[in-house]
């Protein structure tokens, strides 16, 4: 039989936000969209070809030895949909949920604006979510499920 790890697998992920132009007067929901704008997610749909297909969840996967968690986050994401945020300002909002000896970092990156991802085979979808229609969406990935009810709060 196996033994549990002690130090959990490190998983890293990119949480891109974007704000897009409300349909609505006033501010959008979530903190921090300037007036007339509304917050939005990118999430992909994992694919059979990876653990929990069908699921929501960021671009991201298994940290490679000797990688930093933000390298993995970037490889992944440029693998994933073709993006990685080199260039951009990285938020000092990092969060780490621990479940089932994983150990899941997600860095939230604003993006300049919703971009359009090319998915690579571990993915089969894409979208750009409102914030506030995230936590009823259908299929959460577990450790996202576990981030965003932290981080949305």
């Amino acid at each position: 039989m196996g033994r549990r790890s002690a130090n959990p697998s490190p998983a890293a992920g990119i949480l891109y936000v974007a704000e897009i132009p409300s349909p609505g007067p006033g501010p959008g929901p979530g903190p921090g969209p300037g007036p007339g704008t509304d917050r939005v997610v990118l999430l992909i749909r994992r694919s059979a070809k990876v653990s929990q297909p069908g699921t929501w969840s960021v671009p991201g996967g298994h940290v490679d030895p000797g990688e930093s968690r933000w390298d993995a986050a970037c490889r992944e994401s440029e693998e994933e949909i073709g993006h990685a945020p080199e260039d951009w300002l990285m938020e000092d909002d990092v969060q780490e949920v621990h479940m089932a000896g994983q150990a899941y970092t997600t860095f939230i990156v604003p993006a300049p604006e919703p971009f359009l991802p090319v998915l690579n085979d571990e993915c089969d979808d894409w979208s750009w979510i409102p914030l506030s229609e995230v936590e009823g969406l259908a299929g959460l990935h577990p450790g996202f499920r576990s981030f965003w009810s932290r981080w949305s709060r």
